[in-house]
């Protein structure tokens, strides 16, 4: 199925490797771009209170956000800021393996505290996102 990728020696095409390189620079610069986003977004928080960030963030995904999510056709999903706020996250936070509301879920997830605030990510069908306060109390989720 992918014979035509190869030359006669097994090896993979000089063309091939040409743009499997070009993608993979491509790639490491859109990582690059959005690593050096998210520590723009760090120190922005330095200097900021995360709590009052954070309800930001979850006011900016209430209910009208949510309603004008399913007018269009498509499930709520989170804005760039939100998004933004995850990638720090994935790159600053700790991800935590032991904790007793982890075990809860039955579908592959993952848990990274920052700050005092725990991160879950849950793919199933789809992706939910809920974020617990230190207490382990859900205070959001999209």
């Amino acid at each position: 199925m992918l014979e035509h990728l190869y030359d006669k020696n097994g090896e993979l095409k000089p063309e091939i490797k040409d743009k499997m390189e070009i993608l993979s620079e491509q790639f490491n610069a859109i990582l690059d771009i959005e690593y050096k986003r998210a520590q723009k977004l760090k120190h922005y928080l330095d200097e900021r209170n995360f709590d009052d960030f954070i309800g930001r963030i979850i006011r900016e995904h209430d209910n009208d956000y949510r309603d004008k999510c399913y007018r269009k056709g498509y499930e709520p999903y989170p804005n760039n800021k939100f998004n933004l706020l995850l990638k720090l996250v994935e790159i600053e936070g700790d991800e935590i393996t032991e904790i007793d509301f982890k075990d809860d879920c039955v579908f592959n997830n993952q848990i990274i505290k920052y700050k005092n605030y725990y991160f879950q990510w849950i793919w199933g069908q789809g992706v939910i996102i809920i974020i617990y306060d230190n207490n382990h109390e859900k205070i959001f989720s999209i």
